[in-house]
This record gives structure tokens, sequence and C-alpha cells, in this order.
């Protein structure tokens, strides 16, 4: 949170690392040299891609179907509620039919 307070990239790295539990864990094991301990990662935004990448696409479409599922006009404009149907769609894969 306070990125000036760490000296390197390295510790930046090691700080959150040591607070990261369970499969992001696991995951992130895969990313530590087992002879000398050092994370192979460059940056904290290399971690933070590496946990996108694995993580947000399946969390997205999950989130995706339960808003589509509850997407109702409401009192809305129709324009807010097409725009809104339209960001949910695009995380979601479904076909004309569906």
């Amino acid at each position: 949170m306070q990125p000036n307070g760490y000296l390197d990239d390295e510790e930046c790295l090691r700080y959150t690392v040591n607070h990261i539990s369970g499969s992001t864990l696991n995951l992130i094991h895969s990313y530590v040299s087992e002879n000398t301990g050092r994370i192979r990662l460059d940056t904290l935004n290399a971690l933070l891609e590496v946990l996108h990448q694995t993580f947000d696409e399946s969390d997205r479409t999950s989130m995706a179907n339960c808003e589509i599922r509850k997407l109702r006009l409401k009192n809305w404009a129709f324009s807010a509620y097409l725009a809104q149907f339209g960001r949910i769609m695009g995380d979601l894969s479904w076909n004309k039919e569906a």
C-alpha cells in the first residue's frame, strides 16, 4: 500500500506473497525458485497479471451469469437497461439461441 517504503520490487513481491494463502499461494509457488527462494517475476504488476489471467476469467463469467439472471427493466430507461445487458453479455459466451 506504500510502494515507496519497499527497497525494491523483490521485497514488495515477497511482502505480497507472504499475505497470500490457499490456491493462490499454490499458484505463486510455481514462480518461486527452489534453489534461491527468489520470486521469478519482475514486478508486482507481473504478479497481478498472473493472478488476473488465472482467476479473473472464471470469476467474471460466473458473476455475469448471476447478473444476467437478476437483470430486470425496473424503472430504468430502456437504453440504460440495454447498456447494462450489453456490458454483462460481454463477459458471457452465450450463443444467439441462449
